[in-house]
């Protein structure tokens, strides 16, 4: 979320860093970065370059719905569809392997977010699904529209931010780690 402003050698160097240490998974945000949209997305392009082969062993997610001048949230069907188109067009791939929706919306329409999702799987540019930072119950309304399976709950935990445990997230994400081990890779926490 902060390359924007990296050079081309210092953006390698530190995805040359995290594929060193095996990691092949990088998280994006069309909301990233000082551009109006898809900043830090187009600079991970720019400075990686990747080959197909290299595009194939990295997993790219990206996540969207939050707008910066208000009214601050948007899950309609066009929002998120034309956000997922520019996340490819900046990134330079054909698909996204996540696409998350940014943080919790109290105004969710999940019959919206089903559609998008249904489009986005059809159209082959998106072949997973998931929420960042939403609570087990948001998580559940969302099901009861959305067909494509929500595979990952992107949640921000830190000293700084623990509210998410309060409100049963961990719980629940420890409950489906423990009942295979595929779900369990879908799951994580991230350092916020």
């Amino acid at each position: 979320m902060r390359i924007q402003d990296k050079s081309d050698d210092e953006v390698r160097e530190l995805i040359g860093a995290a594929r060193d240490a095996g990691i092949d998974y990088f998280d994006h945000a069309d909301i990233y970065g000082d551009a109006p949209q898809h900043g830090c997305e187009r600079r991970f392009a720019e400075a990686m370059r990747l080959s197909s082969s290299e595009r194939e062993q990295i997993t790219i997610q990206t996540k969207a719905g939050i707008v910066k001048a208000g009214p601050y949230f948007d899950f309609s069907f066009e929002h998120l569809v034309a956000s997922a188109n520019g996340s490819l067009q900046a990134l330079g791939t054909d698909y996204l392997d996540v696409f998350l929706l940014h943080r919790p919306d109290a105004l969710v329409e999940p019959d919206e977010v089903a559609r998008a999702f249904d489009e986005l799987a059809q159209s082959g540019k998106v072949r997973r699904f998931g929420v960042s930072n939403h609570t087990p119950g948001q998580i559940e309304l969302l099901k009861k529209s959305v067909t494509q399976p929500i595979v990952v709950n992107q949640v921000q935990l830190s000293l700084a931010h623990a509210p998410i445990i309060a409100q049963g997230s961990r719980r629940t994400c420890r409950a489906r780690s423990s009942r295979s081990p595929s779900t369990a890779a879908a799951f994580w926490t991230t350092a916020g």
